[in-house]
């Protein structure tokens, strides 16, 4: 019966999740854990590995790393315990996401090793290959270029070998590296100054500080000035200008502009003259708002939401710069997004009314569509949470129509279930009586959905499979494919518990 419970709690956790509301999710998904935990008829630790290992990704995505790493600890440990190998190397890979992006690379480095070893024993090219990215990006931002070009070549032949949708983002990668490796010198003792404040400098972008990087760029430029090596002087102006440009100092970056040309028409050096000429026009080639988009998606993959926040408002900032709206709104989209999932609804909201007006200027029918659909979410999710901070009856009165008074009902009953379970079930029964007087298929499948669930903790076992019966039966008719399915699993499950 527990077990059952533990599955039906882990379920709704996301069902509340997906539409903003993020503390009711960890309630409920708090609430899934402790009975795997602590109940002898839940302890299922296969399940509860699943669950500590989402519930890590989800607490890291929103900026709680501390709280992330001990779920993935535990799962971890539970995974060694199993002889789970693959399970292990998924906790150590998103364990050590999370210690590179709190400035800890060392551990990081340890980590991605461990999880690298792992893969090559398993015989998985492409978790192999995955993690070897992870660490060549790692070695990139210490300037281990040589290191870091090594690493990515050989996932992108892993890659290649399976043929990954993974292979462009992986080439793109490459590519960014090689041109960050183009400022190394070696001679004599090693590394020269320009080339290690260089691989600095590139440490400092490649974690979202450009602020950082410039001072650090600029060393670098007056050491290659000393070191009379031009080529790394006109490494150091491009990168100069484009840092430049990512903070919308426009004037700087064209003064670092035109001393990197005048330099590598002296030079004759084709390729420099080139990325300089794309940088000033903006267009050929990757602008920096793309490149800086492609890098906030790779950290949005990898469950590194909050990095990929600040690296699609640095491609905001460069978006702007170069005077394109199209790049501009896909920001803007991504940004409230990233947003909604991190449960801040307001500032979605923000971000998502700025992009529909710039979409509805371009007059693309493509992006307006997606930005409607998460502005809507994001501004329920608001309201939803303004709402469930007033007292009941003021947010009642406030809500505009029967539909939203039941889905405030719904999100209270939901809130106050595992504390009192039984004023629970008189708000889902008025959640679910508005619902059906305004025909709202949704509210009534989520207030059936509830009530059931409450019969369950309250081991009316027969009550509770016919609830929920009737919202999957509902939830098929509206075509709602991902809730019915949902239900007929904790349908299953329950069939499963009194067997």
């Amino acid at each position: 019966m527990d077990g059952a419970l533990a599955s039906m709690a882990d379920s709704l956790g996301y069902y509340f999740h997906r539409r903003g509301l993020w503390a009711l999710g960890e309630q409920w998904h708090e609430r899934a854990i402790d009975l795997r935990q602590t109940s002898s008829h839940a302890k299922d630790e296969t399940a509860l590995s699943h669950e500590l290992y989402r519930r890590g990704v989800i607490l890291a995505g929103r900026g709680t790393p501390h709280a992330a790493v001990e779920c993935l600890r535990e799962r971890l440990r539970l995974d060694e315990k199993a002889g789970d190998r693959q399970g292990q190397s998924a906790s150590l890979h998103q364990m050590a996401i999370i210690e590179s992006s709190q400035g800890n690379p060392t551990e990081a480095r340890r980590l991605w090793e461990e999880s690298v070893a792992i893969e090559e024993d398993l015989g998985s090219p492409g978790g192999k290959a995955s993690t070897l990215v992870m660490l060549a990006q790692l070695e990139a931002s210490e300037g281990n270029f040589a290191k870091a070009v090594e690493m990515v070549r050989e996932a992108l032949s892993l890659l290649e070998s399976v043929g990954s949708g993974e292979v462009p983002m992986v080439r793109q990668i490459l590519q960014a590296i090689e041109a960050a490796a183009r400022g190394e010198v070696v001679g004599g003792g090693g590394r020269a100054g320009s080339a290690r404040l260089h691989g600095e400098a590139m440490a400092k972008i490649q974690a979202a500080d450009p602020e950082a990087a410039v001072p650090l760029f600029e060393q670098a430029l007056a050491a290659s000035r000393a070191e009379e090596n031009a080529h790394n002087v006109g490494m150091c102006l491009l990168a100069l200008a484009q840092t430049l440009r990512i903070l919308n100092r426009p004037e700087e970056a064209a003064e670092r502009l035109n001393e990197g040309r005048q330099l590598a028409e002296e030079l004759g050096d084709s390729a420099l003259l080139e990325a300089l000429r794309r940088l000033a026009e903006g267009s050929g080639g990757q602008s920096d708002s793309v490149r800086l988009h492609g890098e906030a998606v790779t950290k949005v993959k990898a469950g590194d939401r909050a990095g990929a926040l600040a690296v699609f408002e640095e491609s905001l900032a460069a978006s702007r710069n170069e005077d394109n709206a199209h790049n501009v709104a896909m920001n803007l989209l991504a940004l409230g997004r990233v947003l909604l999932v991190l449960g801040r609804p307001e500032d979605a909201v923000e971000r998502l009314r700025e992009g529909l007006e710039t979409a509805t200027t371009l007059g693309n029918e493509d992006l307006l569509n997606a930005m409607r659909e998460t502005a809507m979410a994001a501004a329920q999710a608001a309201a939803m949470e303004e709402a469930l901070a007033q007292p009941l009856d003021e947010a009642l009165a406030e809500a505009e129509t029967d539909g939203a008074k039941a889905q405030l009902l719904l999100a209270r009953a939901a809130a106050t279930a595992a504390r009192a379970p039984t004023e629970a079930e008189a708000l889902a029964d008025r959640a679910l009586a508005l619902a059906r007087a305004c025909s709202s298929k949704r509210a009534e499948v989520g207030a059936t959905h509830l009530k059931g669930m409450l019969a369950a903790t309250q081991g009316r076992l027969g009550d509770a499979k016919e609830l929920l019966r009737k919202a999957q039966h509902v939830a098929e008719e509206e075509g709602m494919a991902e809730a019915a399915a949902n239900l007929a699993a904790l349908v299953a499950g329950l069939d499963s518990a009194e067997a």
